[in-house]
C-alpha cells in the first residue's frame, strides 16, 4: 500500500508554502482590467488553498474582500484559518477614510492578521515608511511572490508598490512571477525593465516568463503560475496555526 503521507504531499505540492500576492486594483485601471485582476486573483487563491498553500496579502481594500471570500469558501465551517494572512500598517488605521479602514477583528474570523507599526509623522513620507515596514515584514516570511496590477507613479516610479515588492523579494533570492498582461504598475515596470524576465528565479527562462507576463486568459494564467510554483524547491514551512491577532515583532 502506498504511504498516504507521500501521496498527500505529491497531490498537494504547495503544502506549507507562503505566497505573497503582491499588487492591487487602482483607480487607474479600466473595467476590463479590474475584471481580469479579480478573476485571476479568485482562481489563483482557489488553487493555492486547494493545494495546501497559504497566501499573504497586504490588505489593500481593492482585493481584501475577495481574498477573504475565497478563504471563507475554502475553509467552510471547520477548515483551517491560517491559509490566508492579512497584513496592514497602523498608519492606515490612523489615516484611512472612515468608509474603508482596516477591519482586523472582522478579518480574524477567516484569516491570521498582522499589524505593522507606523511612523509618528503624518506626511506622505510617513505613509511610505509605514508601507516599507509592512512590505519588509511580508518579504521576510514568504516563499515566493506573484505580482500584478498596482498603481504606477509616473513622476516617481520608486513610490510604486509592485516594483518595491519585487525588489525586496528578489534581494532575498525568492522566486518571483510578474503578471504584466493585466496592466498597472506591473506592466509599466516590465516595459522599463524587460531584463527582469531572465532574473525572476522561478525556474523558467525569459521566453516562458514573457509568456506568463503577457498572458491574458486568467484561468490559464492562474494554472501556469501555480503549476510552476509546485515544481520549485520552495521552503515549505509549518502552518502558523491558531487565529490570533499578531503584533509587531511577531
Amino acid at each position: 500500500m502506498p504511504d498516504p503521507t507521500s501521496y498527500e504531499l505529491s497531490r498537494m505540492p504547495l503544502r506549507g508554502t507562503r505566497i505573497w500576492r503582491s499588487g492591487a486594483i487602482t483607480d487607474q485601471a479600466d473595467d476590463e482590467a479590474k475584471d481580469s485582476i479579480l478573476r485571476f486573483v479568485s482562481g489563483f487563491c482557489d488553487r493555492v488553498f486547494a493545494e495546501g498553500g497559504s497566501i499573504i496579502h497586504g490588505a489593500h481594500p481593492s482585493l481584501t474582500d475577495l481574498v477573504l471570500e475565497r478563504a471563507r469558501h475554502f475553509r467552510g465551517d471547520h477548515g483551517p484559518r491560517d491559509r490566508l494572512t492579512l497584513v496592514f500598517s497602523r498608519w492606515f488605521v490612523e489615516h484611512s477614510p472612515p468608509v474603508d479602514p482596516p477591519r482586523p477583528e472582522e478579518w480574524r474570523r477567516d484569516a491570521l492578521v498582522h499589524e505593522t507599526p507606523m511612523d509618528t509623522r503624518t506626511t506622505d513620507s510617513a505613509r511610505d515608511a509605514s508601507l516599507r515596514l509592512m512590505r519588509e515584514w511580508i518579504a521576510a516570511r514568504c516563499d515566493a511572490v506573484v505580482a500584478l496590477g498596482g498603481r504606477w507613479w509616473a513622476g516617481d516610479p520608486d513610490r510604486s508598490g509592485v516594483p518595491e515588492e519585487l525588489k525586496l523579494t528578489r534581494s532575498r533570492g525568492l522566486p518571483c512571477f510578474l503578471i504584466a498582461g493585466l496592466g498597472g504598475a506591473a506592466d509599466q515596470y516590465l516595459q522599463r525593465h524587460p531584463e527582469l524576465l531572465a532574473r525572476l528565479k522561478n525556474g523558467l527562462d525569459a521566453a516562458l516568463n514573457r509568456e506568463i507576463a503577457e498572458e491574458r486568459d486568467t484561468a490559464r494564467l492562474a494554472n501556469l503560475v501555480v503549476d510552476q510554483l509546485g515544481c520549485l524547491p520552495l521552503v515549505r514551512g509549518e502552518p502558523l496555526g491558531g487565529n490570533q491577532l499578531l503584533h509587531p515583532g511577531a
